[in-house]
């Protein structure tokens, strides 16, 4: 889920005014009574945001939740869409037209099929939130037994309007890509030719994909424009042995990995742009031989993203085997060449903090892992499970980020959010152009937590991961020792398309927050997109003369503020209007 195209990155870059008004921190929770959760957030020309997620009303089953946000956190509007069956979104970009593509899982439009009851289902919306076009791939979803909890679908735009998602079916992965209207071009299942009679010697599975635009490294190899995936790689040991469970559906527990039925490892893959794999790589860290209680190191994919500098990260989750206490887990982080071979690796787990905790469980979000190009660093999104400190012995878990360098992978600063006292998950992060990052995922606001309900959790910080509040600092500790090792990939096709109606609606929400700053890295900034002139924080004349300026002289980094993104016009002065009235929040 990256942004890592050429058209993308020029609208952003034309959109962010001097002093942009995307600089504030804050924490904000968004919802209401029912359960509301966020799993992926991405940049907004005008310096806001768009999360996908769910809402879960009484009675009702989950609906795609769409929220797009100024940049200061307050809601600009939200929509549901959905059938009578689970909607979940996972997925969300905005479109070269000002508009937004998002991806989720369904079982509420295709009949449902031994194995595969679930299909995949892109909802596009303009710039209003008002549909365009749905459709539901049927057959195109199943089953996800590598990962617990689902990582769900995640897409990738590429060149002349092209989407490219990838998921699972029945035990295997899936990929597809769709035209700007929705009609399928190609659609694949994944797996491992090479096992067992039978049986394939491995199990693959999609989290995160990238579209790579290309590049010629002088006196070195040529990558034309293609695919990137990540994902986990499950190693059968059993020989001709079933995998156990992996047909039973709803979701059978995971398998317990150990000598004698397998393990895991981060998965790479490039793909080119019809869908056949150039490469697949698996990565194991192999900290030592397992215990006697059958524990392996255990690795999985769960998200990736390109630098400018051509290289590849890939990171996810790692189980740190025998020479850890039972159950500690951690994340890995691997950066490699275009061709996937690593240079730096590591290791990380909580190691200290303040206040502090005796224990630190960390992991890191599906499809969470982003290049920061303004501050060269990677960051990732997950969740800290704490034991100790004030609260007395008891397990919470808070929203994480981690901050590293590139190149390195050394560590620049790790810090939660919720500090003990509610209990939050961090599942998608966006590195902000004028500072820091938005952390999304959900929290719990009353303690003990209210079984089944959460409301949307936004965290803004500075660029050292600073928020003004709730929040725990980490010194992290890591480790790496990677080895790298080469799988072959089967890649059948699959077709299957039901168009659907207009489903979206409009719904209402709460939106408080828990603290909020002007200040990002010690500057003021502008508290809202028509909050263009200083005084920084006080919507007055002068942001009036700085908009009509940049109107009539034509200068797109101001007066671009409404749908379509490409042209100034009537609609940008009326919008200009609405949110001068509007005030700060």
């Amino acid at each position: 889920m990256s942004m890592r195209h050429s058209f993308a990155v020029g609208a952003l870059a034309a959109a962010t005014i001097a002093g942009s008004a995307d600089a504030q921190i804050f924490q904000r929770h968004v919802g209401t009574e029912d359960d509301e959760r966020i799993f992926d957030a991405a940049p907004t020309r005008d310096g806001g945001y768009i999360t996908a997620g769910f809402r879960a009303r009484t009675n009702i089953g989950p609906q795609f939740l769409i929220t797009r946000y100024h940049s200061s956190g307050s809601v600009f509007w939200q929509r549901e869409f959905g059938g009578d069956g689970v909607d979940i979104a996972y997925s969300v970009q905005q479109t070269e037209d000002g508009g937004f593509i998002v991806a989720g899982e369904s079982t509420s439009f295709s009949p449902p099929t031994i194995g595969s009851p679930l299909e995949i289902v892109l909802l596009r919306l303009d710039a209003s939130g008002n549909q365009i076009w749905a459709n539901a791939y049927t057959g195109s979803f199943g089953d996800d037994p590598l990962h617990r909890p689902l990582p769900g679908v995640a897409l990738d735009q590429g060149p002349n309007g092209r989407i490219f998602v990838v998921g699972s079916l029945r035990n295997a992965a899936l990929a597809m890509a769709v035209g700007p209207n929705g009609a399928p071009i190609w659609q694949r299942v994944y797996f491992d030719p090479t096992g067992p009679t039978g049986l394939p010697g491995s199990l693959i599975n999609f989290t995160d994909i990238v579209f790579d635009d290309g590049v010629a490294f002088p006196g070195g190899p040529v990558v034309e424009p293609s695919l990137l995936i990540s994902g986990s790689r499950f190693r059968n040991r059993q020989g001709d042995a079933p995998f156990p469970g992996l047909n039973d559906f709803p979701f059978p527990p995971p398998i317990p990995p150990g000598p004698t039925t397998g393990d895991f490892d981060a998965a790479l893959v490039r793909l080119n742009l019809g869908g056949d794999p150039i490469f697949a790589f698996g990565y194991d860290f192999g900290f030592g031989p397992p215990s006697p209680d059958n524990r392996a190191t255990n690795e999985f994919g769960h998200g990736l993203d390109l630098s400018d500098f051509n290289t590849i990260v890939l990171g996810g989750d790692s189980d740190l085997g025998p020479q850890f206490p039972a159950g500690q887990t951690g994340t890995h982080t691997i950066e490699m060449n275009a061709i996937g071979t690593p240079f730096a690796s590591r290791n990380s787990i909580g190691f200290a903090s303040s206040p502090p905790v005796t224990d630190t469980n960390i992991s890191m979000a599906y499809a969470a892992l982003k290049y920061d190009e303004m501050r060269q660093a990677i960051v990732y999104a997950g969740t800290a499970e704490l034991l100790g400190g004030i609260t007395g012995g008891r397990l919470t878990d808070n929203a994480l980020l981690h901050q590293m360098d590139l190149g390195s992978l050394s560590d620049r600063a790790m810090a939660s959010y919720g500090d003990l006292s509610f209990i939050s998950t961090g599942q998608t992060v966006v590195p902000n152009r004028a500072c820091g990052y938005l952390l999304g995922g959900d929290i719990a606001g009353e303690m003990p937590p209210i079984f089944g309900r959460r409301d949307d959790y936004l965290v803004k910080t500075d660029s050292l991961l600073r928020s003004g509040c709730l929040e725990i600092r980490f010194d992290p500790f890591g480790f790496d020792e990677v080895r790298q090792f080469q799988y072959d990939l089967a890649s059948p096709f699959l077709d299957g398309i039901v168009q659907l109606p207009d489903l979206v609606e409009r719904v209402d929400f709460r939106n408080d927050p828990f603290c909020f700053d002007f200040r990002c890295d010690g500057n003021p900034f502008p508290c809202s997109p028509a909050d263009l002139a200083p005084p920084f924080g006080v919507i007055s004349n002068a942001d009036v003369t700085a908009f009509v300026n940049g109107f009539f002289g034509g200068d797109p980094r101001v007066a671009l503020l409404a749908f379509p993104h490409d042209i100034i016009s009537q609609a940008d002065v009326d919008r200009f209007v609405v949110l001068f009235f509007q005030g700060c929040p």
